[in-house]
């Protein structure tokens, strides 16, 4: 058989066996980054189970953020599969906003767009801290790999004022019957609606922008109702309750509530958690409202309690947000998301004391609230606008996730085939992540430039945690000392190369070899290998994808020479089969025709 056709046969049996996972795992959450675990005033040490706050966000590692500076101007985040535009650029209107991502060409891209409020979240960090001037502040960005500023107060601008947009507009309207698109601030750690008219200055509001490109899919949920009151969002592996907690909780009894719940395993399990902030945003149906669907911002399948005059809880994450509370309170807050309205006490007119009930900031808004305390002491909520203080918040339940496990390649070996003039790759890996599939790459001997070998590229499976196991053959231009390598791509089009194995094609004999005789055979041949020294020698027959058919010997101790082992194949089909023969230190393959 040709190298060509072999090629082919591994080619179409790979690709046709690896389309069913590519699509597995599209919607990651990345981590908080929250390491700290607090009370309700401050910091403290990770209480233990039986302790009061046990079970709150930095006692639940999830998806930690891994970006990579890609050296043009953009950063490729290997756990979303989505790339951003290191730098923001200037303030502008959403309008405008919106029109620059056609222009943009970043990195040589073309596809950049403007991000959903899901794919814009994804980038915040929970190690953030907004003080009173830039220098007492910390971004809720990670600025090691993304261009950031606070707000210019030499301007009249507040430390806050640096928010980002979202494409993601919401379906109602804010304050004043405003048309408006969420956006995250990166300076306060919140999401919030802001309305595309200016209403201070006039005119459309300013604020700034962060293309991204990838993995489209990102930010869109896959739920299915398993019948037991769970329903599980196949895109990002979490299993909810479909009931809330149905009552109010502060943060602590909240954090407790969720224990008692897991003492009584209930619904059938014992390890359900607060979500964090991130995977409580992610269930949030940016497409509802209770003005436009009489309803909270969350699928219908899910059962959201309601809490009387149109509107619906807030639901308590397991993050601290370290904004704090007025001084009058002491204590921390904690972070919620608004599956009603984002409400708050607005004076109507403005600088009068007729205070009147406004969605200030729209349905799937974050904020946060004081951990403890009582709400009668915020008649009139808090922050410029009012925001609704309620402290007595919701709780939804939440179980595993989807972990992302990056493309672990376990082993890399190259073989020749004299009577063929021919090299066989082969290569596995124990997982994958939106593994798009790789590139052999292969130079000659003396260290001349890394080339792809034309037609050589494998398709990936996609996301797995299964082994998974690779050949290619190549038929190098001559016979030589050559060197390979993989270069494996993700879908995001992220890459990164394996280590490099050598290979001797024809020049100089093989030291290390084996034979079949009779080959072709019938039903039975006999195995002649020969070894330069002794060493532990493992005799193997495989299919032509590399999967053990037969183990002659394994790791046994022969000495140097020549050694025959006869062998039955009556069960076998025929067919084409590899012979192979591997010590620690060196392989070689022949080829064996059954008929």
């Amino acid at each position: 058989m040709k190298p060509a056709l072999v090629h082919a046969i591994f080619f179409f049996l790979l690709f046709a066996t690896s389309l069913h996972a590519q699509y597995d795992s599209t919607y990651y959450i990345v981590d908080t980054g929250q390491q700290q675990c607090y009370n309700n005033t401050g910091p403290i040490s990770a209480p233990s189970s039986s302790q009061a706050f046990y079970g709150q966000d930095a006692q639940h590692v999830g998806n930690q953020p891994q970006y990579v500076d890609n050296g043009d101007g953009t950063i490729s985040d290997p756990v979303t599969g989505l790339m951003w535009v290191k730098d923001r650029g200037s303030k502008m209107s959403w309008e405008l906003a919106k029109a620059g991502a056609a222009l943009c060409s970043v990195g040589g891209y073309a596809d950049w767009r403007m991000p959903t409020i899901k794919e814009l979240y994804s980038l915040i960090d929970f190690n953030g801290k907004s003080g009173a001037t830039a220098a007492s502040s910390v971004a809720y960005i990670d600025t090691a790999y993304f261009d950031f500023a606070f707000g210019n107060t030499s301007i009249g601008e507040r430390v806050i004022d640096c928010q980002d947009w979202s494409s993601t507009l919401y379906v109602h309207f804010t304050m004043n019957n405003d048309s408006t698109a969420f956006g995250v601030n990166f300076a306060d750690g919140r999401i919030k609606g802001y309305p595309l008219p200016d209403p201070m200055l006039g005119g459309r509001k300013q604020m700034y922008v962060r293309y991204v490109r990838g993995n489209t899919s990102f930010g869109i949920n896959s739920f299915v109702d398993n019948n037991d009151s769970t329903i599980t969002d196949r895109a990002t592996g979490l299993m909810w309750t479909k009931a809330d907690s149905r009552g109010g909780l502060n943060w602590e009894e909240a954090l407790a509530w969720v224990q008692a719940k897991n003492a009584a395993n209930y619904l059938g399990y014992s390890d359900w958690r607060l979500p964090n902030a991130k995977e409580l945003q992610s269930i949030v149906d940016y497409t509802r409202s209770p003005a436009t669907t009489s309803s909270a911002a969350i699928d219908p399948m899910f059962f959201a309690s309601s809490i009387g005059g149109g509107e619906y809880p807030f639901y308590w994450s397991s993050t601290t947000h370290r904004e704090g509370p007025p001084t009058s309170q002491g204590g921390d807050y904690a972070a919620y998301v608004c599956f009603g309205r984002g409400a708050g006490w607005m004076p109507q007119p403005p600088n009068s004391q007729n205070y009147v009930l406004l969605d200030v900031h729209g349905a799937g808004a974050q904020r946060s609230d004081p951990k403890a305390g009582d709400p009668a002491n915020y008649p009139y909520g808090h922050g410029p606008q009012g925001d609704v203080i309620r402290i007595y918040n919701y709780v939804r339940l939440v179980r595993g996730g989807n972990m992302y496990v990056p493309v672990e390649l376990s082993s890399l070996r190259a073989a020749a085939l004299p009577a063929e003039r021919a090299v066989l790759l082969e290569w596995s890996t124990e997982s994958e992540t939106q593994n798009l599939g790789f590139y052999v790459q292969r130079r000659t001997g003396d260290g001349q430039e890394w080339t792809d070998v034309p037609g050589s590229f494998t398709p990936g499976y996609g996301t797995t945690t299964e082994t998974r196991n690779y050949t290619y053959l190549d038929a190098p231009p001559h016979d030589g000392s050559w060197e390979y390598r993989l270069r494996q791509v993700d879908t995001d089009g992220t890459q990164q190369f394996s280590r490099s194995v050598s290979v001797q094609l024809g020049a100089v004999p093989v030291a290390m070899s084996v034979a079949a005789s009779p080959n072709p055979a019938s039903s039975n041949t006999t195995l002649r290998f020969t070894l330069p020294e002794a060493a532990a020698v493992t005799l193997s027959v495989t299919d032509l994808l590399g999967r053990e058919i037969l183990r002659c010997c394994d790791a046994e101790y022969r000495s140097a020479g020549t050694h025959t082992l006869p062998v039955s194949m009556q069960h076998l089909p025929r067919g084409m089969y590899l012979i192979r023969l591997a010590t620690k230190e060196s392989s070689t393959i022949t080829r064996l025709l059954l008929q």
